[in-house]
């Protein structure tokens, strides 16, 4: 995009990116379940522009950790919503 002025853009006019939408299914393996709370090692979440760690979500829905332990493995649906991470349709592998 040889040309393109970006210092003339207003950046503020533009709208701020819906990391919910943008979310796609990942997996991981649970090391820590804490009330509503998931500690979860997980591969790179592309969508939300993250590489691979160990990392606390909140579960969309607390009543999809009932039965899980440490060590399960699990899929889920990372997003970023109001600042905090939240995990949403968890389920075993």
């Amino acid at each position: 995009m040889d040309g393109m002025n970006h210092q003339a853009m207003n950046h503020q006019a533009m709208p701020a990116m819906d990391h919910a939408a943008m979310s796609e299914p990942a997996s991981g393996e649970v090391r820590k379940i804490e009330g509503n709370k998931v500690t979860l090692k997980h591969g790179p979440l592309k969508a939300l522009g993250m590489p691979g760690m160990t990392m606390t979500f909140e579960a969309a829905d607390p009543a999809e950790l009932t039965g899980l332990k440490v060590g399960d493995k699990v899929h889920f649906t990372p997003r970023s919503e109001g600042g905090k991470l939240v995990a949403v349709g968890i389920s075993k592998s």
